[in-house]
């Protein structure tokens, strides 16, 4: 999914990496340019760790310690060639990499976790040119503000997501030893999924994988998921309003209640409030109440009340202010926004994520 339509954490820069750690030694060739300085970036723990070789003749090399499964990027120095770059894993072992004069088209050889990702890579092709159409489309409705058009492709992207899930579904079951499917669990089920989703994508993980740190992390999400499983009670929130103050949503105990997490700076967020205004106006006299959480850091403390203002969200908002470290989001697992939750008024969950209209038909159902 593209930031034009979620905001979205990068997952795959926090977990990807796994237990199994060595030395690791690229070897690389470079026909043009046969001079320079290039870049290796490598992320751990959602820290960036970087490296410089020097090209002498089109080569250049890098060694180190690694742990498999670890997020790497090669560039080339200069703010020239930031969008030329090859994204990859490291892993213990020496991997070659090829090339004319674009980084980004480099062949990699000697890395079975490679390997794995260039028959990923393969399988999702007819996908990705029917996600690239989707997203000229939709970026031309919001040039347009075409609301209409917005309206349905956010539909429409939805179905996009589940679409390229039966990709990996099928790369997972062909591919139940390698940490990488591991890695597609995380980066593709890591919002707007249910247990019922990844479960069975983690029961066909080997116990190598599910040892792994990508493979514990899908374990901890599906825990995660279970626990806020239709049906089940929500966890109890409480955080500060915008005065300060405590407030728990068990307060809203007995009312049907939306819980939204959004942020000031997430323009999907911003683009799908209106819409929750309106729900909020038919239904709040029903007994409609809505719990807002935001995403807002203590620096944007200002901008989160002023877009509570702007967009009229006059409900019941907090936040602790930490950004994507806010204590719903690992509790929660809201690792993407807009997200929402809908509970009983006896706080049982009764859906989750509805926007625009499956958000008033669902309470067209319940309050009618």
């Amino acid at each position: 999914m593209k930031f034009t339509i979620i905001c979205l954490l990068s997952l795959f820069m926090v977990n990807a990496h796994a237990q199994n750690s060595g030395h690791f030694e690229i070897k690389g060739k470079l026909l043009r340019p046969q001079s320079g300085i290039i870049n290796l970036i490598v992320y751990k723990d959602g820290v960036e760790a970087k490296d410089s070789s020097e090209l002498k003749n089109g080569t250049f090399t890098f060694s180190g310690n690694t742990e498999e499964g670890t997020t790497a990027y090669l560039m080339l120095s200069g703010k020239e060639n930031r969008k030329d770059y090859l994204k990859f894993y490291l892993e213990p072992g020496t991997i070659n990499l090829e090339g004319s004069d674009k980084i980004a088209e480099m062949s990699i050889s000697g890395s079975p976790l490679n390997k794995d990702n260039a028959a990923l890579i393969d399988l999702l092709k007819s996908y990705h040119k029917t996600e690239e159409a989707f997203n000229e489309t939709y970026e031309k409705a919001v040039k347009e503000k075409n609301q209409h058009q917005l309206d349905s492709l956010d539909k429409a992207e939805n179905n996009l997501l589940f679409e390229k899930r039966k990709y990996i579904a099928r790369f997972v079951g062909s591919h139940p030893n390698s940490i990488l499917s591991a890695i597609a669990i995380l980066e593709n089920y890591a919002y707007y999924a249910e247990a019922s989703d990844v479960g069975p994508l983690y029961n066909e993980l080997t116990s190598r994988v599910k040892s792994t740190k990508p493979g514990k992390k899908v374990e901890e999400m599906l825990n995660v998921y279970k626990k806020l499983s239709i049906g089940n009670e929500i966890p109890e929130i409480t955080q500060p309003d915008t005065s300060g103050h405590d407030y728990s949503l068990s307060s809203l105990r007995g009312k049907y209640v939306l819980v939204d997490f959004w942020a000031s700076w997430c323009g999907p967020c911003r683009r799908e409030n209106p819409k929750v205004v309106a729900a909020y106006e038919k239904y709040h006299p029903k007994g409609l109440e809505i719990l807002g959480v935001s995403y807002d850091r203590e620096n944007g403390r200002e901008k989160w009340i002023k877009a509570i203002n702007d967009d009229k969200l006059f409900w019941h908002q907090v936040s602790d202010l930490k950004g994507w470290k806010n204590a719903t989001s690992d509790e929660f697992h809201i690792k993407a926004i807009p997200a929402n939750i809908l509970i009983s008024p006896q706080g049982k969950i009764i859906a989750k994520n509805l926007f625009g209209s499956d958000l008033t038909d669902k309470l067209a159902e319940l309050m009618p």
